[in-house]
């Protein structure tokens, strides 16, 4: 076995040639792996954006409503952490040396090592901001949509009896689903399984408001009933009744 064939094949050289390798191929793996980054974060907000118009836009005006401010502050905030994540990505991939002494090695290595830590991070920043803004669109979302459920009253109907029980107060609130806006809400008051006459018995959806009513009670009335009927879809019928006992 000669002596060339004893010779190892990873000697120091080998060491040398794979730092210059992987030094000179630092910059161009930093800006491939911004460039994928990039793609992402565009994705993100493209997708989140329009969402949110949709969703906190139109929705909010075709169902007459509009969340806090606090929740809306939420919403928007991915947008613009997504704009400034895209932003320092390209700051990520624009950094270069600006200038160095040609014959001064270590002013060369100096800018060079400059430039890679100006790169990372910038793209450590963005990825950080990205991360956050991840975590924020669901939490963002889950506060819309609470906004809405506690912001939203439900229908509600409470009677009073007034004077000495000779009248019958009516107090209805909330949101009504309704299969169609234009569609009326029907109110029936029976004193001792009689219907009393009211001056209107069906009215618009109140909404955020209310609708208050006084009924005259015959004499001497046991049990006084009233309830609300309304559409909520083309099949179904939602019913909402009170009643109370006199004596």
């Amino acid at each position: 076995m000669n002596e060339e064939e004893l010779e190892p094949k990873i000697t120091p050289q080998f060491w040398f040639d794979l730092s210059k390798n992987l030094v000179e191929g630092v910059p161009e793996k930093i800006n491939s792996s911004v460039e994928q980054f990039e793609k992402l974060t565009v994705w993100l907000w493209g997708i989140y954006t329009p969402l949110v118009g949709i969703g906190t836009g139109a929705a909010g005006i075709l169902g007459n409503f509009f969340p806090s401010v606090w929740t809306m502050l939420l919403i928007l905030i991915p947008c613009l952490s997504l704009l400034f994540s895209y932003w320092f990505l390209s700051k990520a991939r624009s950094s270069v040396i600006v200038s160095f002494h040609a014959d001064d090695y270590f002013n060369i290595k100096q800018e060079y090592e400059k430039m890679i830590k100006t790169k990372n991070f910038y793209f450590s920043l963005a990825q950080k901001i990205t991360l956050v803004t991840c975590a924020l669109i669901p939490i963002s979302i889950f506060s819309y949509y609470l906004d809405k459920i506690v912001f939203v009253p439900k229908p509600n109907l409470v009677i009073k009896i007034l004077e000495n029980k000779k009248k019958l107060s009516i107090n209805i609130t909330g949101f009504f689903p309704l299969v169609d806006e234009e569609e009326l809400i029907h109110l029936k008051v029976i004193a001792d399984e009689k219907e009393i006459s009211l001056p209107f018995s069906a009215f618009i959806n109140p909404k955020d408001k209310a609708v208050f009513l006084e009924v005259d009670l015959p004499e001497k009335t046991q049990e006084v009933k009233a309830s609300l009927e309304w559409q909520v879809s083309t099949e179904e019928k939602r019913i909402l009744s009170q009643s109370l006992k006199l004596y």
